[in-house]
């Protein structure tokens, strides 16, 4: 089959992926959270398993995003884009500044003033430092001092400076190549572009950090591979009626991006093989699976709280506490903050006035 059918509404798994890599991101931190050893991945090139799950987002993001480039005009795009990430993004800053933050502080027995002693950064500073997503500030005040990871509240969201980066870039080459006729030699040039400097970066022949205007200062390495993951996902989403799509090459795909892993070749080469993979497990799982997700998507919510509700339990210093069941009891916290913002918050800009979306399926995109 090509790649088309992949992407129609109801003829993938992508929502039910969407809580299996955000469950794994859950994991993976479970690991620094609790200060715990032995998280799967640790030594490799691939860093952490929570690690390979975001370039597993980018893959999902990259051929849904590409497409709806292909279909909105400028403002609709720019628009749907940021009702999906920010309303939620900024909730979660302002839970976290002033709920998440001093009910840590209360479990602990720390005084309150610990949430923005003087001299330290507080909630003000970290809801209005972080607020355009340049991720300025990852603590508030002391409420964190002396647990296993205290560098952060919420070690998660510096992937959305990433992401929203990747959506504009993504968004100006597909307008060029429409503009262009839909030539392929457009996409094939930027495409082996981004892969050129994609393998020099890592092999710290480009700048180590790229400036963005308003995103601030961002790992050039990281975002390069970012990027390419992104782009060889949207442009499968382009190419979707010309690139084959069977068992046999998602399965020879996957063993090879499973190989790359303990062959450090992660970075910068197996990553090119996940939106295939990624796209394969959505078009070939169970498909009782499909409805996941299809309706009330908390995959975003629960990527986002997943972090702050580590943070939380493990506040507690309870003798119990494993990397697998911090794991589960996160799940079962983050989710219930993720239903709150789906509920009250990403349902509504999604659904309400002015979110008509031509391609609805798209929408949830991460």
């Amino acid at each position: 089959m090509a790649t088309s059918g992949v992407l129609e509404r109801g003829g993938n798994c992508f929502g039910f992926l969407r809580f299996v890599l955000a469950g794994l991101v859950i994991f993976s931190h479970s690991f620094s959270i609790g200060g715990f050893s032995g998280e799967p991945l640790d030594g490799t090139n691939a860093r952490t398993l929570g690690f390979v799950a975001v370039f597993g987002f980018f893959a999902l993001s990259g051929a849904l995003v590409g497409r709806s480039a292909e279909d909105a005009t400028t403002g609709r795009f720019l628009w749907h884009r940021v009702r999906r990430i920010f309303p939620a993004y900024w909730v979660c800053l302002l839970v976290t500044a002033v709920a998440i933050a001093p009910l840590i502080a209360i479990i602990r027995g720390l005084p309150l003033g610990s949430v923005s002693p003087s001299g330290t950064p507080g909630p003000y500073t970290y809801f209005t430092g972080n607020f355009l997503l340049e991720i300025r500030q990852y603590g508030i005040g002391n409420v964190l001092k002396g647990l296993p990871y205290p560098e952060a509240l919420n070690g998660s969201i510096w992937t959305l400076t990433f992401e929203f980066t990747c959506y504009l870039v993504v968004f100006v080459i597909v307008r060029v190549w429409i503009s262009a006729g839909r030539r392929n030699a457009v996409l094939l040039l930027v495409l082996a572009t981004s892969l050129v400097l994609t393998v020099f970066a890592w092999r710290g022949q480009i700048a180590p950090a790229i400036v963005l205007p308003l995103l601030g200062t961002l790992d050039g390495p990281l975002l390069y591979a970012l990027w390419s993951t992104f782009l060889v996902s949207a442009c499968m989403a382009l190419w979707r009626d010309w690139v084959p799509f069977t068992p046999r090459i998602v399965t020879v795909c996957g063993i090879g991006f499973v190989i790359s892993i303990p062959l450090d070749l992660f970075l910068p080469y197996g990553v090119l093989l996940l939106p295939y993979v990624i796209l394969g497990l959505g078009c070939y799982l169970p498909s009782f699976l499909r409805p996941v997700g299809t309706k009330n998507d908390l995959s975003y919510g629960l990527y986002l709280y997943g972090f702050p509700a580590g943070q939380i339990l493990i506040s507690f210093s309870l003798t119990l506490w494993g990397a697998i069941t911090l794991t589960l009891a996160t799940i079962i916290l983050a989710t219930t903050f993720a239903a709150v913002s789906w509920f009250l918050v990403e349902r509504w800009f999604l659904r309400g006035p002015g979110a008509r979306d031509p391609r609805p399926s798209l929408a949830s995109a991460k």
